[in-house]
């Protein structure tokens, strides 16, 4: 026999050549060919025929998809029909073969488990790091120091994964550090910077006292090729669509074919290119004695991709070749199964095949044959392969590239083509369409948004809606999808471990108010502290009522800096305002028992309240208990206990308790022999591990087992199935979509900076970046039909340009030779750029997007939307809810209140739509902060102000409303909140000084009740509160703390109007202060009716009091232009004044939803061509304010 060169991945020498008469391996660019052999073996009853049979996939998808495959072939009724069974077949993934060997390897030394697995060998890593003795060594103590906020298991889990890669690829390596020699992964001397590492192999090899994985891998390797070891494997084995093999397998798989049969059954882009790379390698020279251990099988000894004529698969392909490389290099022989389009080795002449009429199917046969897109040689590969440019046909399909702006749109215009392509071929189903998105977890909540319920769980047992609506599109409801989203994390899958994950993310934390409202409204503690969607919704207000920002009392907040007594603001303070409040109405600033300030929460808040803090006091409970360190075993304890006191399940879900009392059992586990406990020999023992971990820790040691992939996944049920890259890979779909192909969604290669194998990499190393390309060549040779891909095109906020992914821009630049045309050209006929909204009208215009004479969106609310904007791009400007009063005219009441008018002069537009239509719409507010009230807004500095003011009118002391400010979490804390409640006492100074200058008091002596008779014979009643005034002039009197706003000097006019109607004989003056915009200084309105005798006077103020009403009976029936702010510009002040109000700002008057409902969204010019009833907001403004200032002097500051 002729032997091998070592090679550092396998690290095993000598090792005989394999045989193609006891190994089988055969390659195909097709995954069909493949399962034909593989039926064709398996029909060939083993020895035992109740053995069963061990065939070894690359994935959970190719498993579901081969056992169907198989069992239309085995056992079937014969005459072509699929009615056969797939049974007593294992499918396990490559690596189990590793796992079996290394099982009957620990089954010979008494051993239950490995202790150099990942899960355990991180115990072991985080002894040595927590141990002193390393603190105290030269060369380790640099790994046990760590920063700020690192965590022993987070740097354990670091070197646990640089420790599991050299064991795996470079054992010849570690068995060297184990020997004492501080060797690189070429053979040479170690850099001094990277001594550490074989001292920390050293050392875990001393505390673990069992021999690694490499130390074994020559031993168990003659061991299973003798037949010394018993591995728990049956007479044959396959291996079945792998385009790339484990590391270790291969050497595993040479042995094992000593003594069974073992089949290959591999998958490669281009056989070609795999047949000529197996040459080169096994062509090469052997190692001569003492040469460098890695060089024949380093990258750099080897130009694979000279191999690759085809630029994609030169630069997608580089996997597939290094396992092509590695077979040739141990002398396997490579057959050829029925490979589609070729049959053939690198320069032989291509078969006679019909060309293909698509751009995909070009571009797959290309590739598989390897075909160069120009006639030019592409290097080390010998001449090019000449051939016709494939014309472009304008309405080919067969690829789709949909770039749009945002998730949201992505998935938008994925759902639908999908539809386009289910209604242009009935044939076509929902279980012909694989969606693969590189970034599952963030599209998964898009992607159930955007689809809603998948079709068969809105009707079970049902046909899809897309059957029913094919001939249809634009059908009342868009067209419902059977679809599942699988292998996301078992976090996301399981709602128990979900909140398990939540709860150690939280219990570090800060407590914001955001977090805990998210963590009350999970599914388990919802259920288990009967929270209704009610009352959810309830806890936000009660949050942002009660001021709750973040931290649960003055101790827990101590950590960040703060005084401990400062509870203000913190979850304790917010739950016993909360609590106090169900019992106790608020009565300005009187506190409560124990200082507290209640806030008004609402009928029916006693029990929702307490359950809100039962399940807060809960959580701070578990949260003391978590402090500290403790063992594992503690943990478990803990945080079993934890969800119990936090979590609910009803009967029918009692698997996920199950589920994660065994994730805490594995945790738990795997500590027992991973390290910590020694016995006297220094062998690690396995008993309870001796560590004590904090909550950071176990937090990280449990987030690879939340995040793991869930046990089952729904592939091949007949619906669209959205999954990552990997599970169906290889496997073939009629339509292959790639969801989210953005710049961001695959690996971009970065290397560590203590990682050798990087340093020196060799054939069959993992490469994260490598292997992203890789699958998305498989996903483009795995589409039978059409390939479908969405990106990202323009940023969503900005509307700016995004650059496209690296990957794409290469299939362009491919496309675009092999059509011999430019990159623009082929992407007018294959790439659609989508608007940014949905409504956007060219989604409904027949062949607008290029998809034949069918509008492309199937969405009826955007066609609504759409129809919209149409009827508005028809008419520019927007759209106006009434431009004539209701016909039903409102009837006046006999009796009017003033304050209904008041609401109409306030805003008349929103007095329409609640007192006519009955609906309230909802007001334009900020999201509640997380943050402390440091920094205040106005609205906040208003409400301090109008607190001291309220307790200035009451004769309440100011320390007292400062302390009822403090116990309400108002105020900042320390010296800023002092600083603020100050600037708010002077500013109320300012108002009383004000007052004596006008020789009125801050607050009314008294509330008139008036009745002034209109002309139409209708009374309006009102109570005014007015000052009788040190003048001699009594009148009206409003004082507030808040700027001055146009509607109440409309206020103070029309009381001072119903005053001088009721009792024409008193003479009336109104008086307003408000705070002004510069400083604590103040804004006085002193006004009185025109007019030099009584008579006149009262005539003046009927005269306006008719024209008010009028305006507001006409506001009853039509929504009236008059808009606060703006409309006192327009009327005093003209257009250009009128934009800032309207338009500008951080609260735009034009953006309030009641005036958009009635309006439209308008711009200050489109607004100029508003009317209503005949009159444009200028003509409306100065109707209103005339009636006003032509009865009225101010001998204050005039506001206009």
């Amino acid at each position: 026999m002729a032997w091998p060169p070592d090679h550092p991945i396998i690290g095993v020498t000598p090792c005989p050549v394999w045989s193609p008469s006891v190994l089988d391996v055969r390659i195909s660019d097709h995954v069909t060919p493949l399962v034909g052999v593989l039926a064709e073996l398996l029909a060939d009853a083993p020895s035992d025929p109740f053995a069963a049979e061990w065939v070894a996939v690359p994935s959970i998808g190719m498993r579901r998809w081969l056992a169907q495959r198989l069992g239309r072939e085995l056992g079937n009724s014969g005459g072509g029909r699929a009615d056969g069974v797939t049974a007593n077949v294992q499918m396990p993934f490559p690596g189990e073969l590793r796992a079996r060997v290394l099982a009957a390897d620990a089954a010979d030394r008494g051993a239950d488990v490995d202790p150099w697995a990942t899960d355990r060998l991180i115990w072991a890593v985080m002894d040595v790091l927590a141990d002193p003795v390393s603190a105290a060594d030269p060369v380790l103590s640099p790994l046990t120091r760590r920063a700020e906020g690192a965590t022993l298991a987070g740097r354990s889990a670091a070197l646990t994964d640089l420790v599991d890669r050299y064991v795996l690829h470079r054992p010849a390596m570690v068995r060297a550090w184990v020997a004492g020699d501080d060797v690189d992964a070429a053979g040479d001397e170690l850099a001094a910077q990277h001594r550490w590492q074989p001292a920390v192999v050293r050392e875990l090899r001393r505390r673990i006292a069992e021999p690694s994985p490499a130390e074994r891998a020559v031993e168990l390797v003659e061991r299973v090729r003798s037949g010394d070891l018993a591995v728990d494997l049956p007479e044959r084995l396959f291996l079945f669509g792998l385009s790339t093999l484990p590391p270790d397998v291969g050497p595993l798989l040479g042995a094992l074919a000593e003594h069974r049969d073992v089949h290959g059954l591999l998958l490669t882009p281009s056989v070609g290119v795999a047949q000529a790379v197996a040459a080169h390698t096994g062509a090469a020279p052997r190692r001569a004695r003492g040469a460098r251990t890695s060089e024949p099988f380093a990258r750099r000894a080897h130009d694979l991709a000279g191999f690759a004529r085809h630029p994609l698969l030169r630069s997608w392909g580089a996997p597939s070749r290094e396992t092509a490389a590695l077979l040739g290099a141990f002398r396997v022989p490579l057959g050829v199964v029925g490979a589609i389009d070729h049959q053939r080795t690198l320069g032989d002449e291509a078969p006679e095949v019909p060309a293909p009429t698509t751009v995909l199917g070009r571009l797959q046969s290309d590739l598989r044959r390897n075909r160069s897109v120009t006639a030019a040689a592409a290097p080390g590969g010998g001449a090019g392969e000449a051939s016709e440019p494939h014309v472009l046909d304008p309405g080919d399909r067969s690829i789709q590239v949909h770039s749009c702006a945002g998730d949201a749109r992505q998935v938008e215009a994925l759902r639908d083509a999908i539809l386009h392509l289910l209604a242009d071929d009935p044939s076509l189903t929902e279980g012909d369409i694989a969606v693969l998105c590189p970034r599952i977890e963030a599209f998964a909540p898009v992607i159930q948004s955007v689809l809603g319920p998948s079709a068969d769980s809105l009707h079970p047992g049902a046909a899809s809606d897309v059957d029913a609506d094919r001939a249809l599109p634009m059908a009342r409801r868009a067209p419902a999808l059977r679809y599942r989203i699988t292998d996301r994390s078992t976090r996301s899958e399981v709602p128990l471990l979900g909140a398990l994950g939540a709860l150690v993310d939280l219990l570090p934390g800060r407590f914001s108010a955001s977090e805990v409202s998210d963590f009350l409204g999970l599914g388990p503690v919802r259920d288990r502290f009967r929270l209704s969607a009610e009352d959810l919704s309830r806890i936000d207000e009660w949050i942002e009522s009660s001021n709750v920002r973040w931290g649960l009392d003055g101790d827990h907040r101590s950590r960040w800096g703060l005084p401990e007594d400062f509870h203000a603001n913190s979850w304790e303070a917010g739950l016993d305002r909360l609590l106090v409040s169900t019992a106790v109405r608020p009565d300005g600033a009187v506190l409560a028992v124990g200082g507290i300030a209640p806030f008004t929460v609402g009928d029916g808040a006693v029990v929702p309240a307490a359950r809100v803090a039962a399940a807060v006091r809960t959580l701070g409970a578990i949260r003391e208990r978590s402090l500290g360190s403790r063992s594992i075993d503690e943990w478990g304890a803990l945080l079993a206990e934890a969800m119990e006191l936090l979590c609910s399940l009803p009967p029918a879900e009692s698997w996920q308790r199950r589920r994660l009392d065994r994730v805490l059992a594995e945790l738990i586990e795997a500590s027992r022999s991973g390290g910590g406990a020694e016995d006297g020999d220094g062998a690690a023992g396995d008993g309870e591990s001796p560590l004590l971990l904090t909550l950071a820790d176990v937090r990280r040691l449990l987030s690879d087992r939340l995040a793991g992939e869930p046990a089952r996944a729904a592939f091949g049920t007949g619906a669209v199935t959205f999954c990552s890259l990997s599970p169906l890979r290889s496997v073939p779909h009629r339509v292959v979509c790639v969801l989210g192909l953005d710049q961001d969604a695959l690996p971009r290669g970065a290397a560590n900076g203590d990682d050798l194998l990087a340093l020196a990499p060799a054939l069959g190393d993992s490469d994260p970046r490598s292997e992203a390309r890789q699958l998305l060549l498989e996903a483009v040779l795995s589409a039978q039909q059409s390939l479908v891909i969405t990106c990202g095109g323009s940023d969503v906020r900005t509307n700016a340009a995004i650059p496209p992914a690296v990957v794409l821009d290469e299939m362009w630049d491919c496309l675009a030779a092999t059509c011999e045309l430019d990159v623009q050209q082929v992407q007018s006929t294959l790439r659609i750029d989508h608007s940014r909204q949905p409504f956007d009208r060219r989604n409904f215009v027949p062949g607008a997007l290029r998809i034949g004479e069918r509008p492309w969106s199937f969405d009826p609310a955007a066609l609504a939307g759409a129809r919209v904007i149409a009827e508005r791009d028809h008419d520019p400007s927007p759209p106006v809810l009434l431009a004539e009063p209701l016909e039903l005219r409102a009837t006046p009441p006999e009796v009017r209140s003033l304050d209904d008018l008041a609401g109409f002069l306030r805003d008349p537009v929103a007095t329409f739509f609640q007192r006519r239509l009955q609906v309230r719409l909802p007001e334009l507010t900020d999201a509640p902060s997380d943050d402390l009230p440091v920094q205040l807004d106005n609205l906040a500095k208003w409400r301090i102000g109008d607190a001291v003011m309220k307790a200035d009118h009451d004769g309440v002391p100011f320390d007292d409303v400062r302390a009822s400010l403090r116990a309400g979490g108002s105020l900042p804390p320390g010296v800023l909140g002092d600083a603020t409640f100050a600037t708010a006492e002077a500013a109320v100074a300012a108002f009383r000084i004000a007052a004596d200058d006008l020789g009125v008091g801050t607050v009314a002596t008294e509330h008139l009740d008036v009745d002034a008779l209109l002309v139409d014979g209708s009374v309006l009643r009102a109570t005014i509160a007015i000052d009788s005034g040190d003048r001699g002039e009594p009148g009206p009197l409003i004082v507030r703390f808040s700027r001055p706003k146009p509607h109440h000097v409309l206020l103070l006019a029309t009381q001072l109007f119903v005053l001088t109607v009721s009792r024409p004989d008193e003479s009336w003056r109104g008086v307003s202060i408000h705070r002004s915009e510069k400083g604590n200084s103040t804004l006085v309105h002193e006004l009185r009716v025109r007019g030099a005798s009584a008579s006149e006077r009262s005539e003046v103020a009927a005269g306006a009091l008719v024209e008010l009403v009028e305006l507001w009976d006409l506001g009853s029936d039509v929504p009236l232009p008059i808009f606060d702010v703006t409309t006192c510009e327009l009327a005093h002040r003209g257009w250009a004044k009128a934009a800032t109000p309207w338009d500008g700002g951080n609260w735009p008057e034009g953006a309030k939803p009641a005036i958009r409902m009635a309006f439209g969204a308008r711009t200050i010019d489109e607004l100029r061509s508003l009317r209503v009833v005949g009159r444009d907001p200028q003509q409306w403004a100065r109707r209103l304010w005339s009636a006003v200032s032509d009865a009225v002097e101010d001998s204050g500051e005039s506001l206009w």
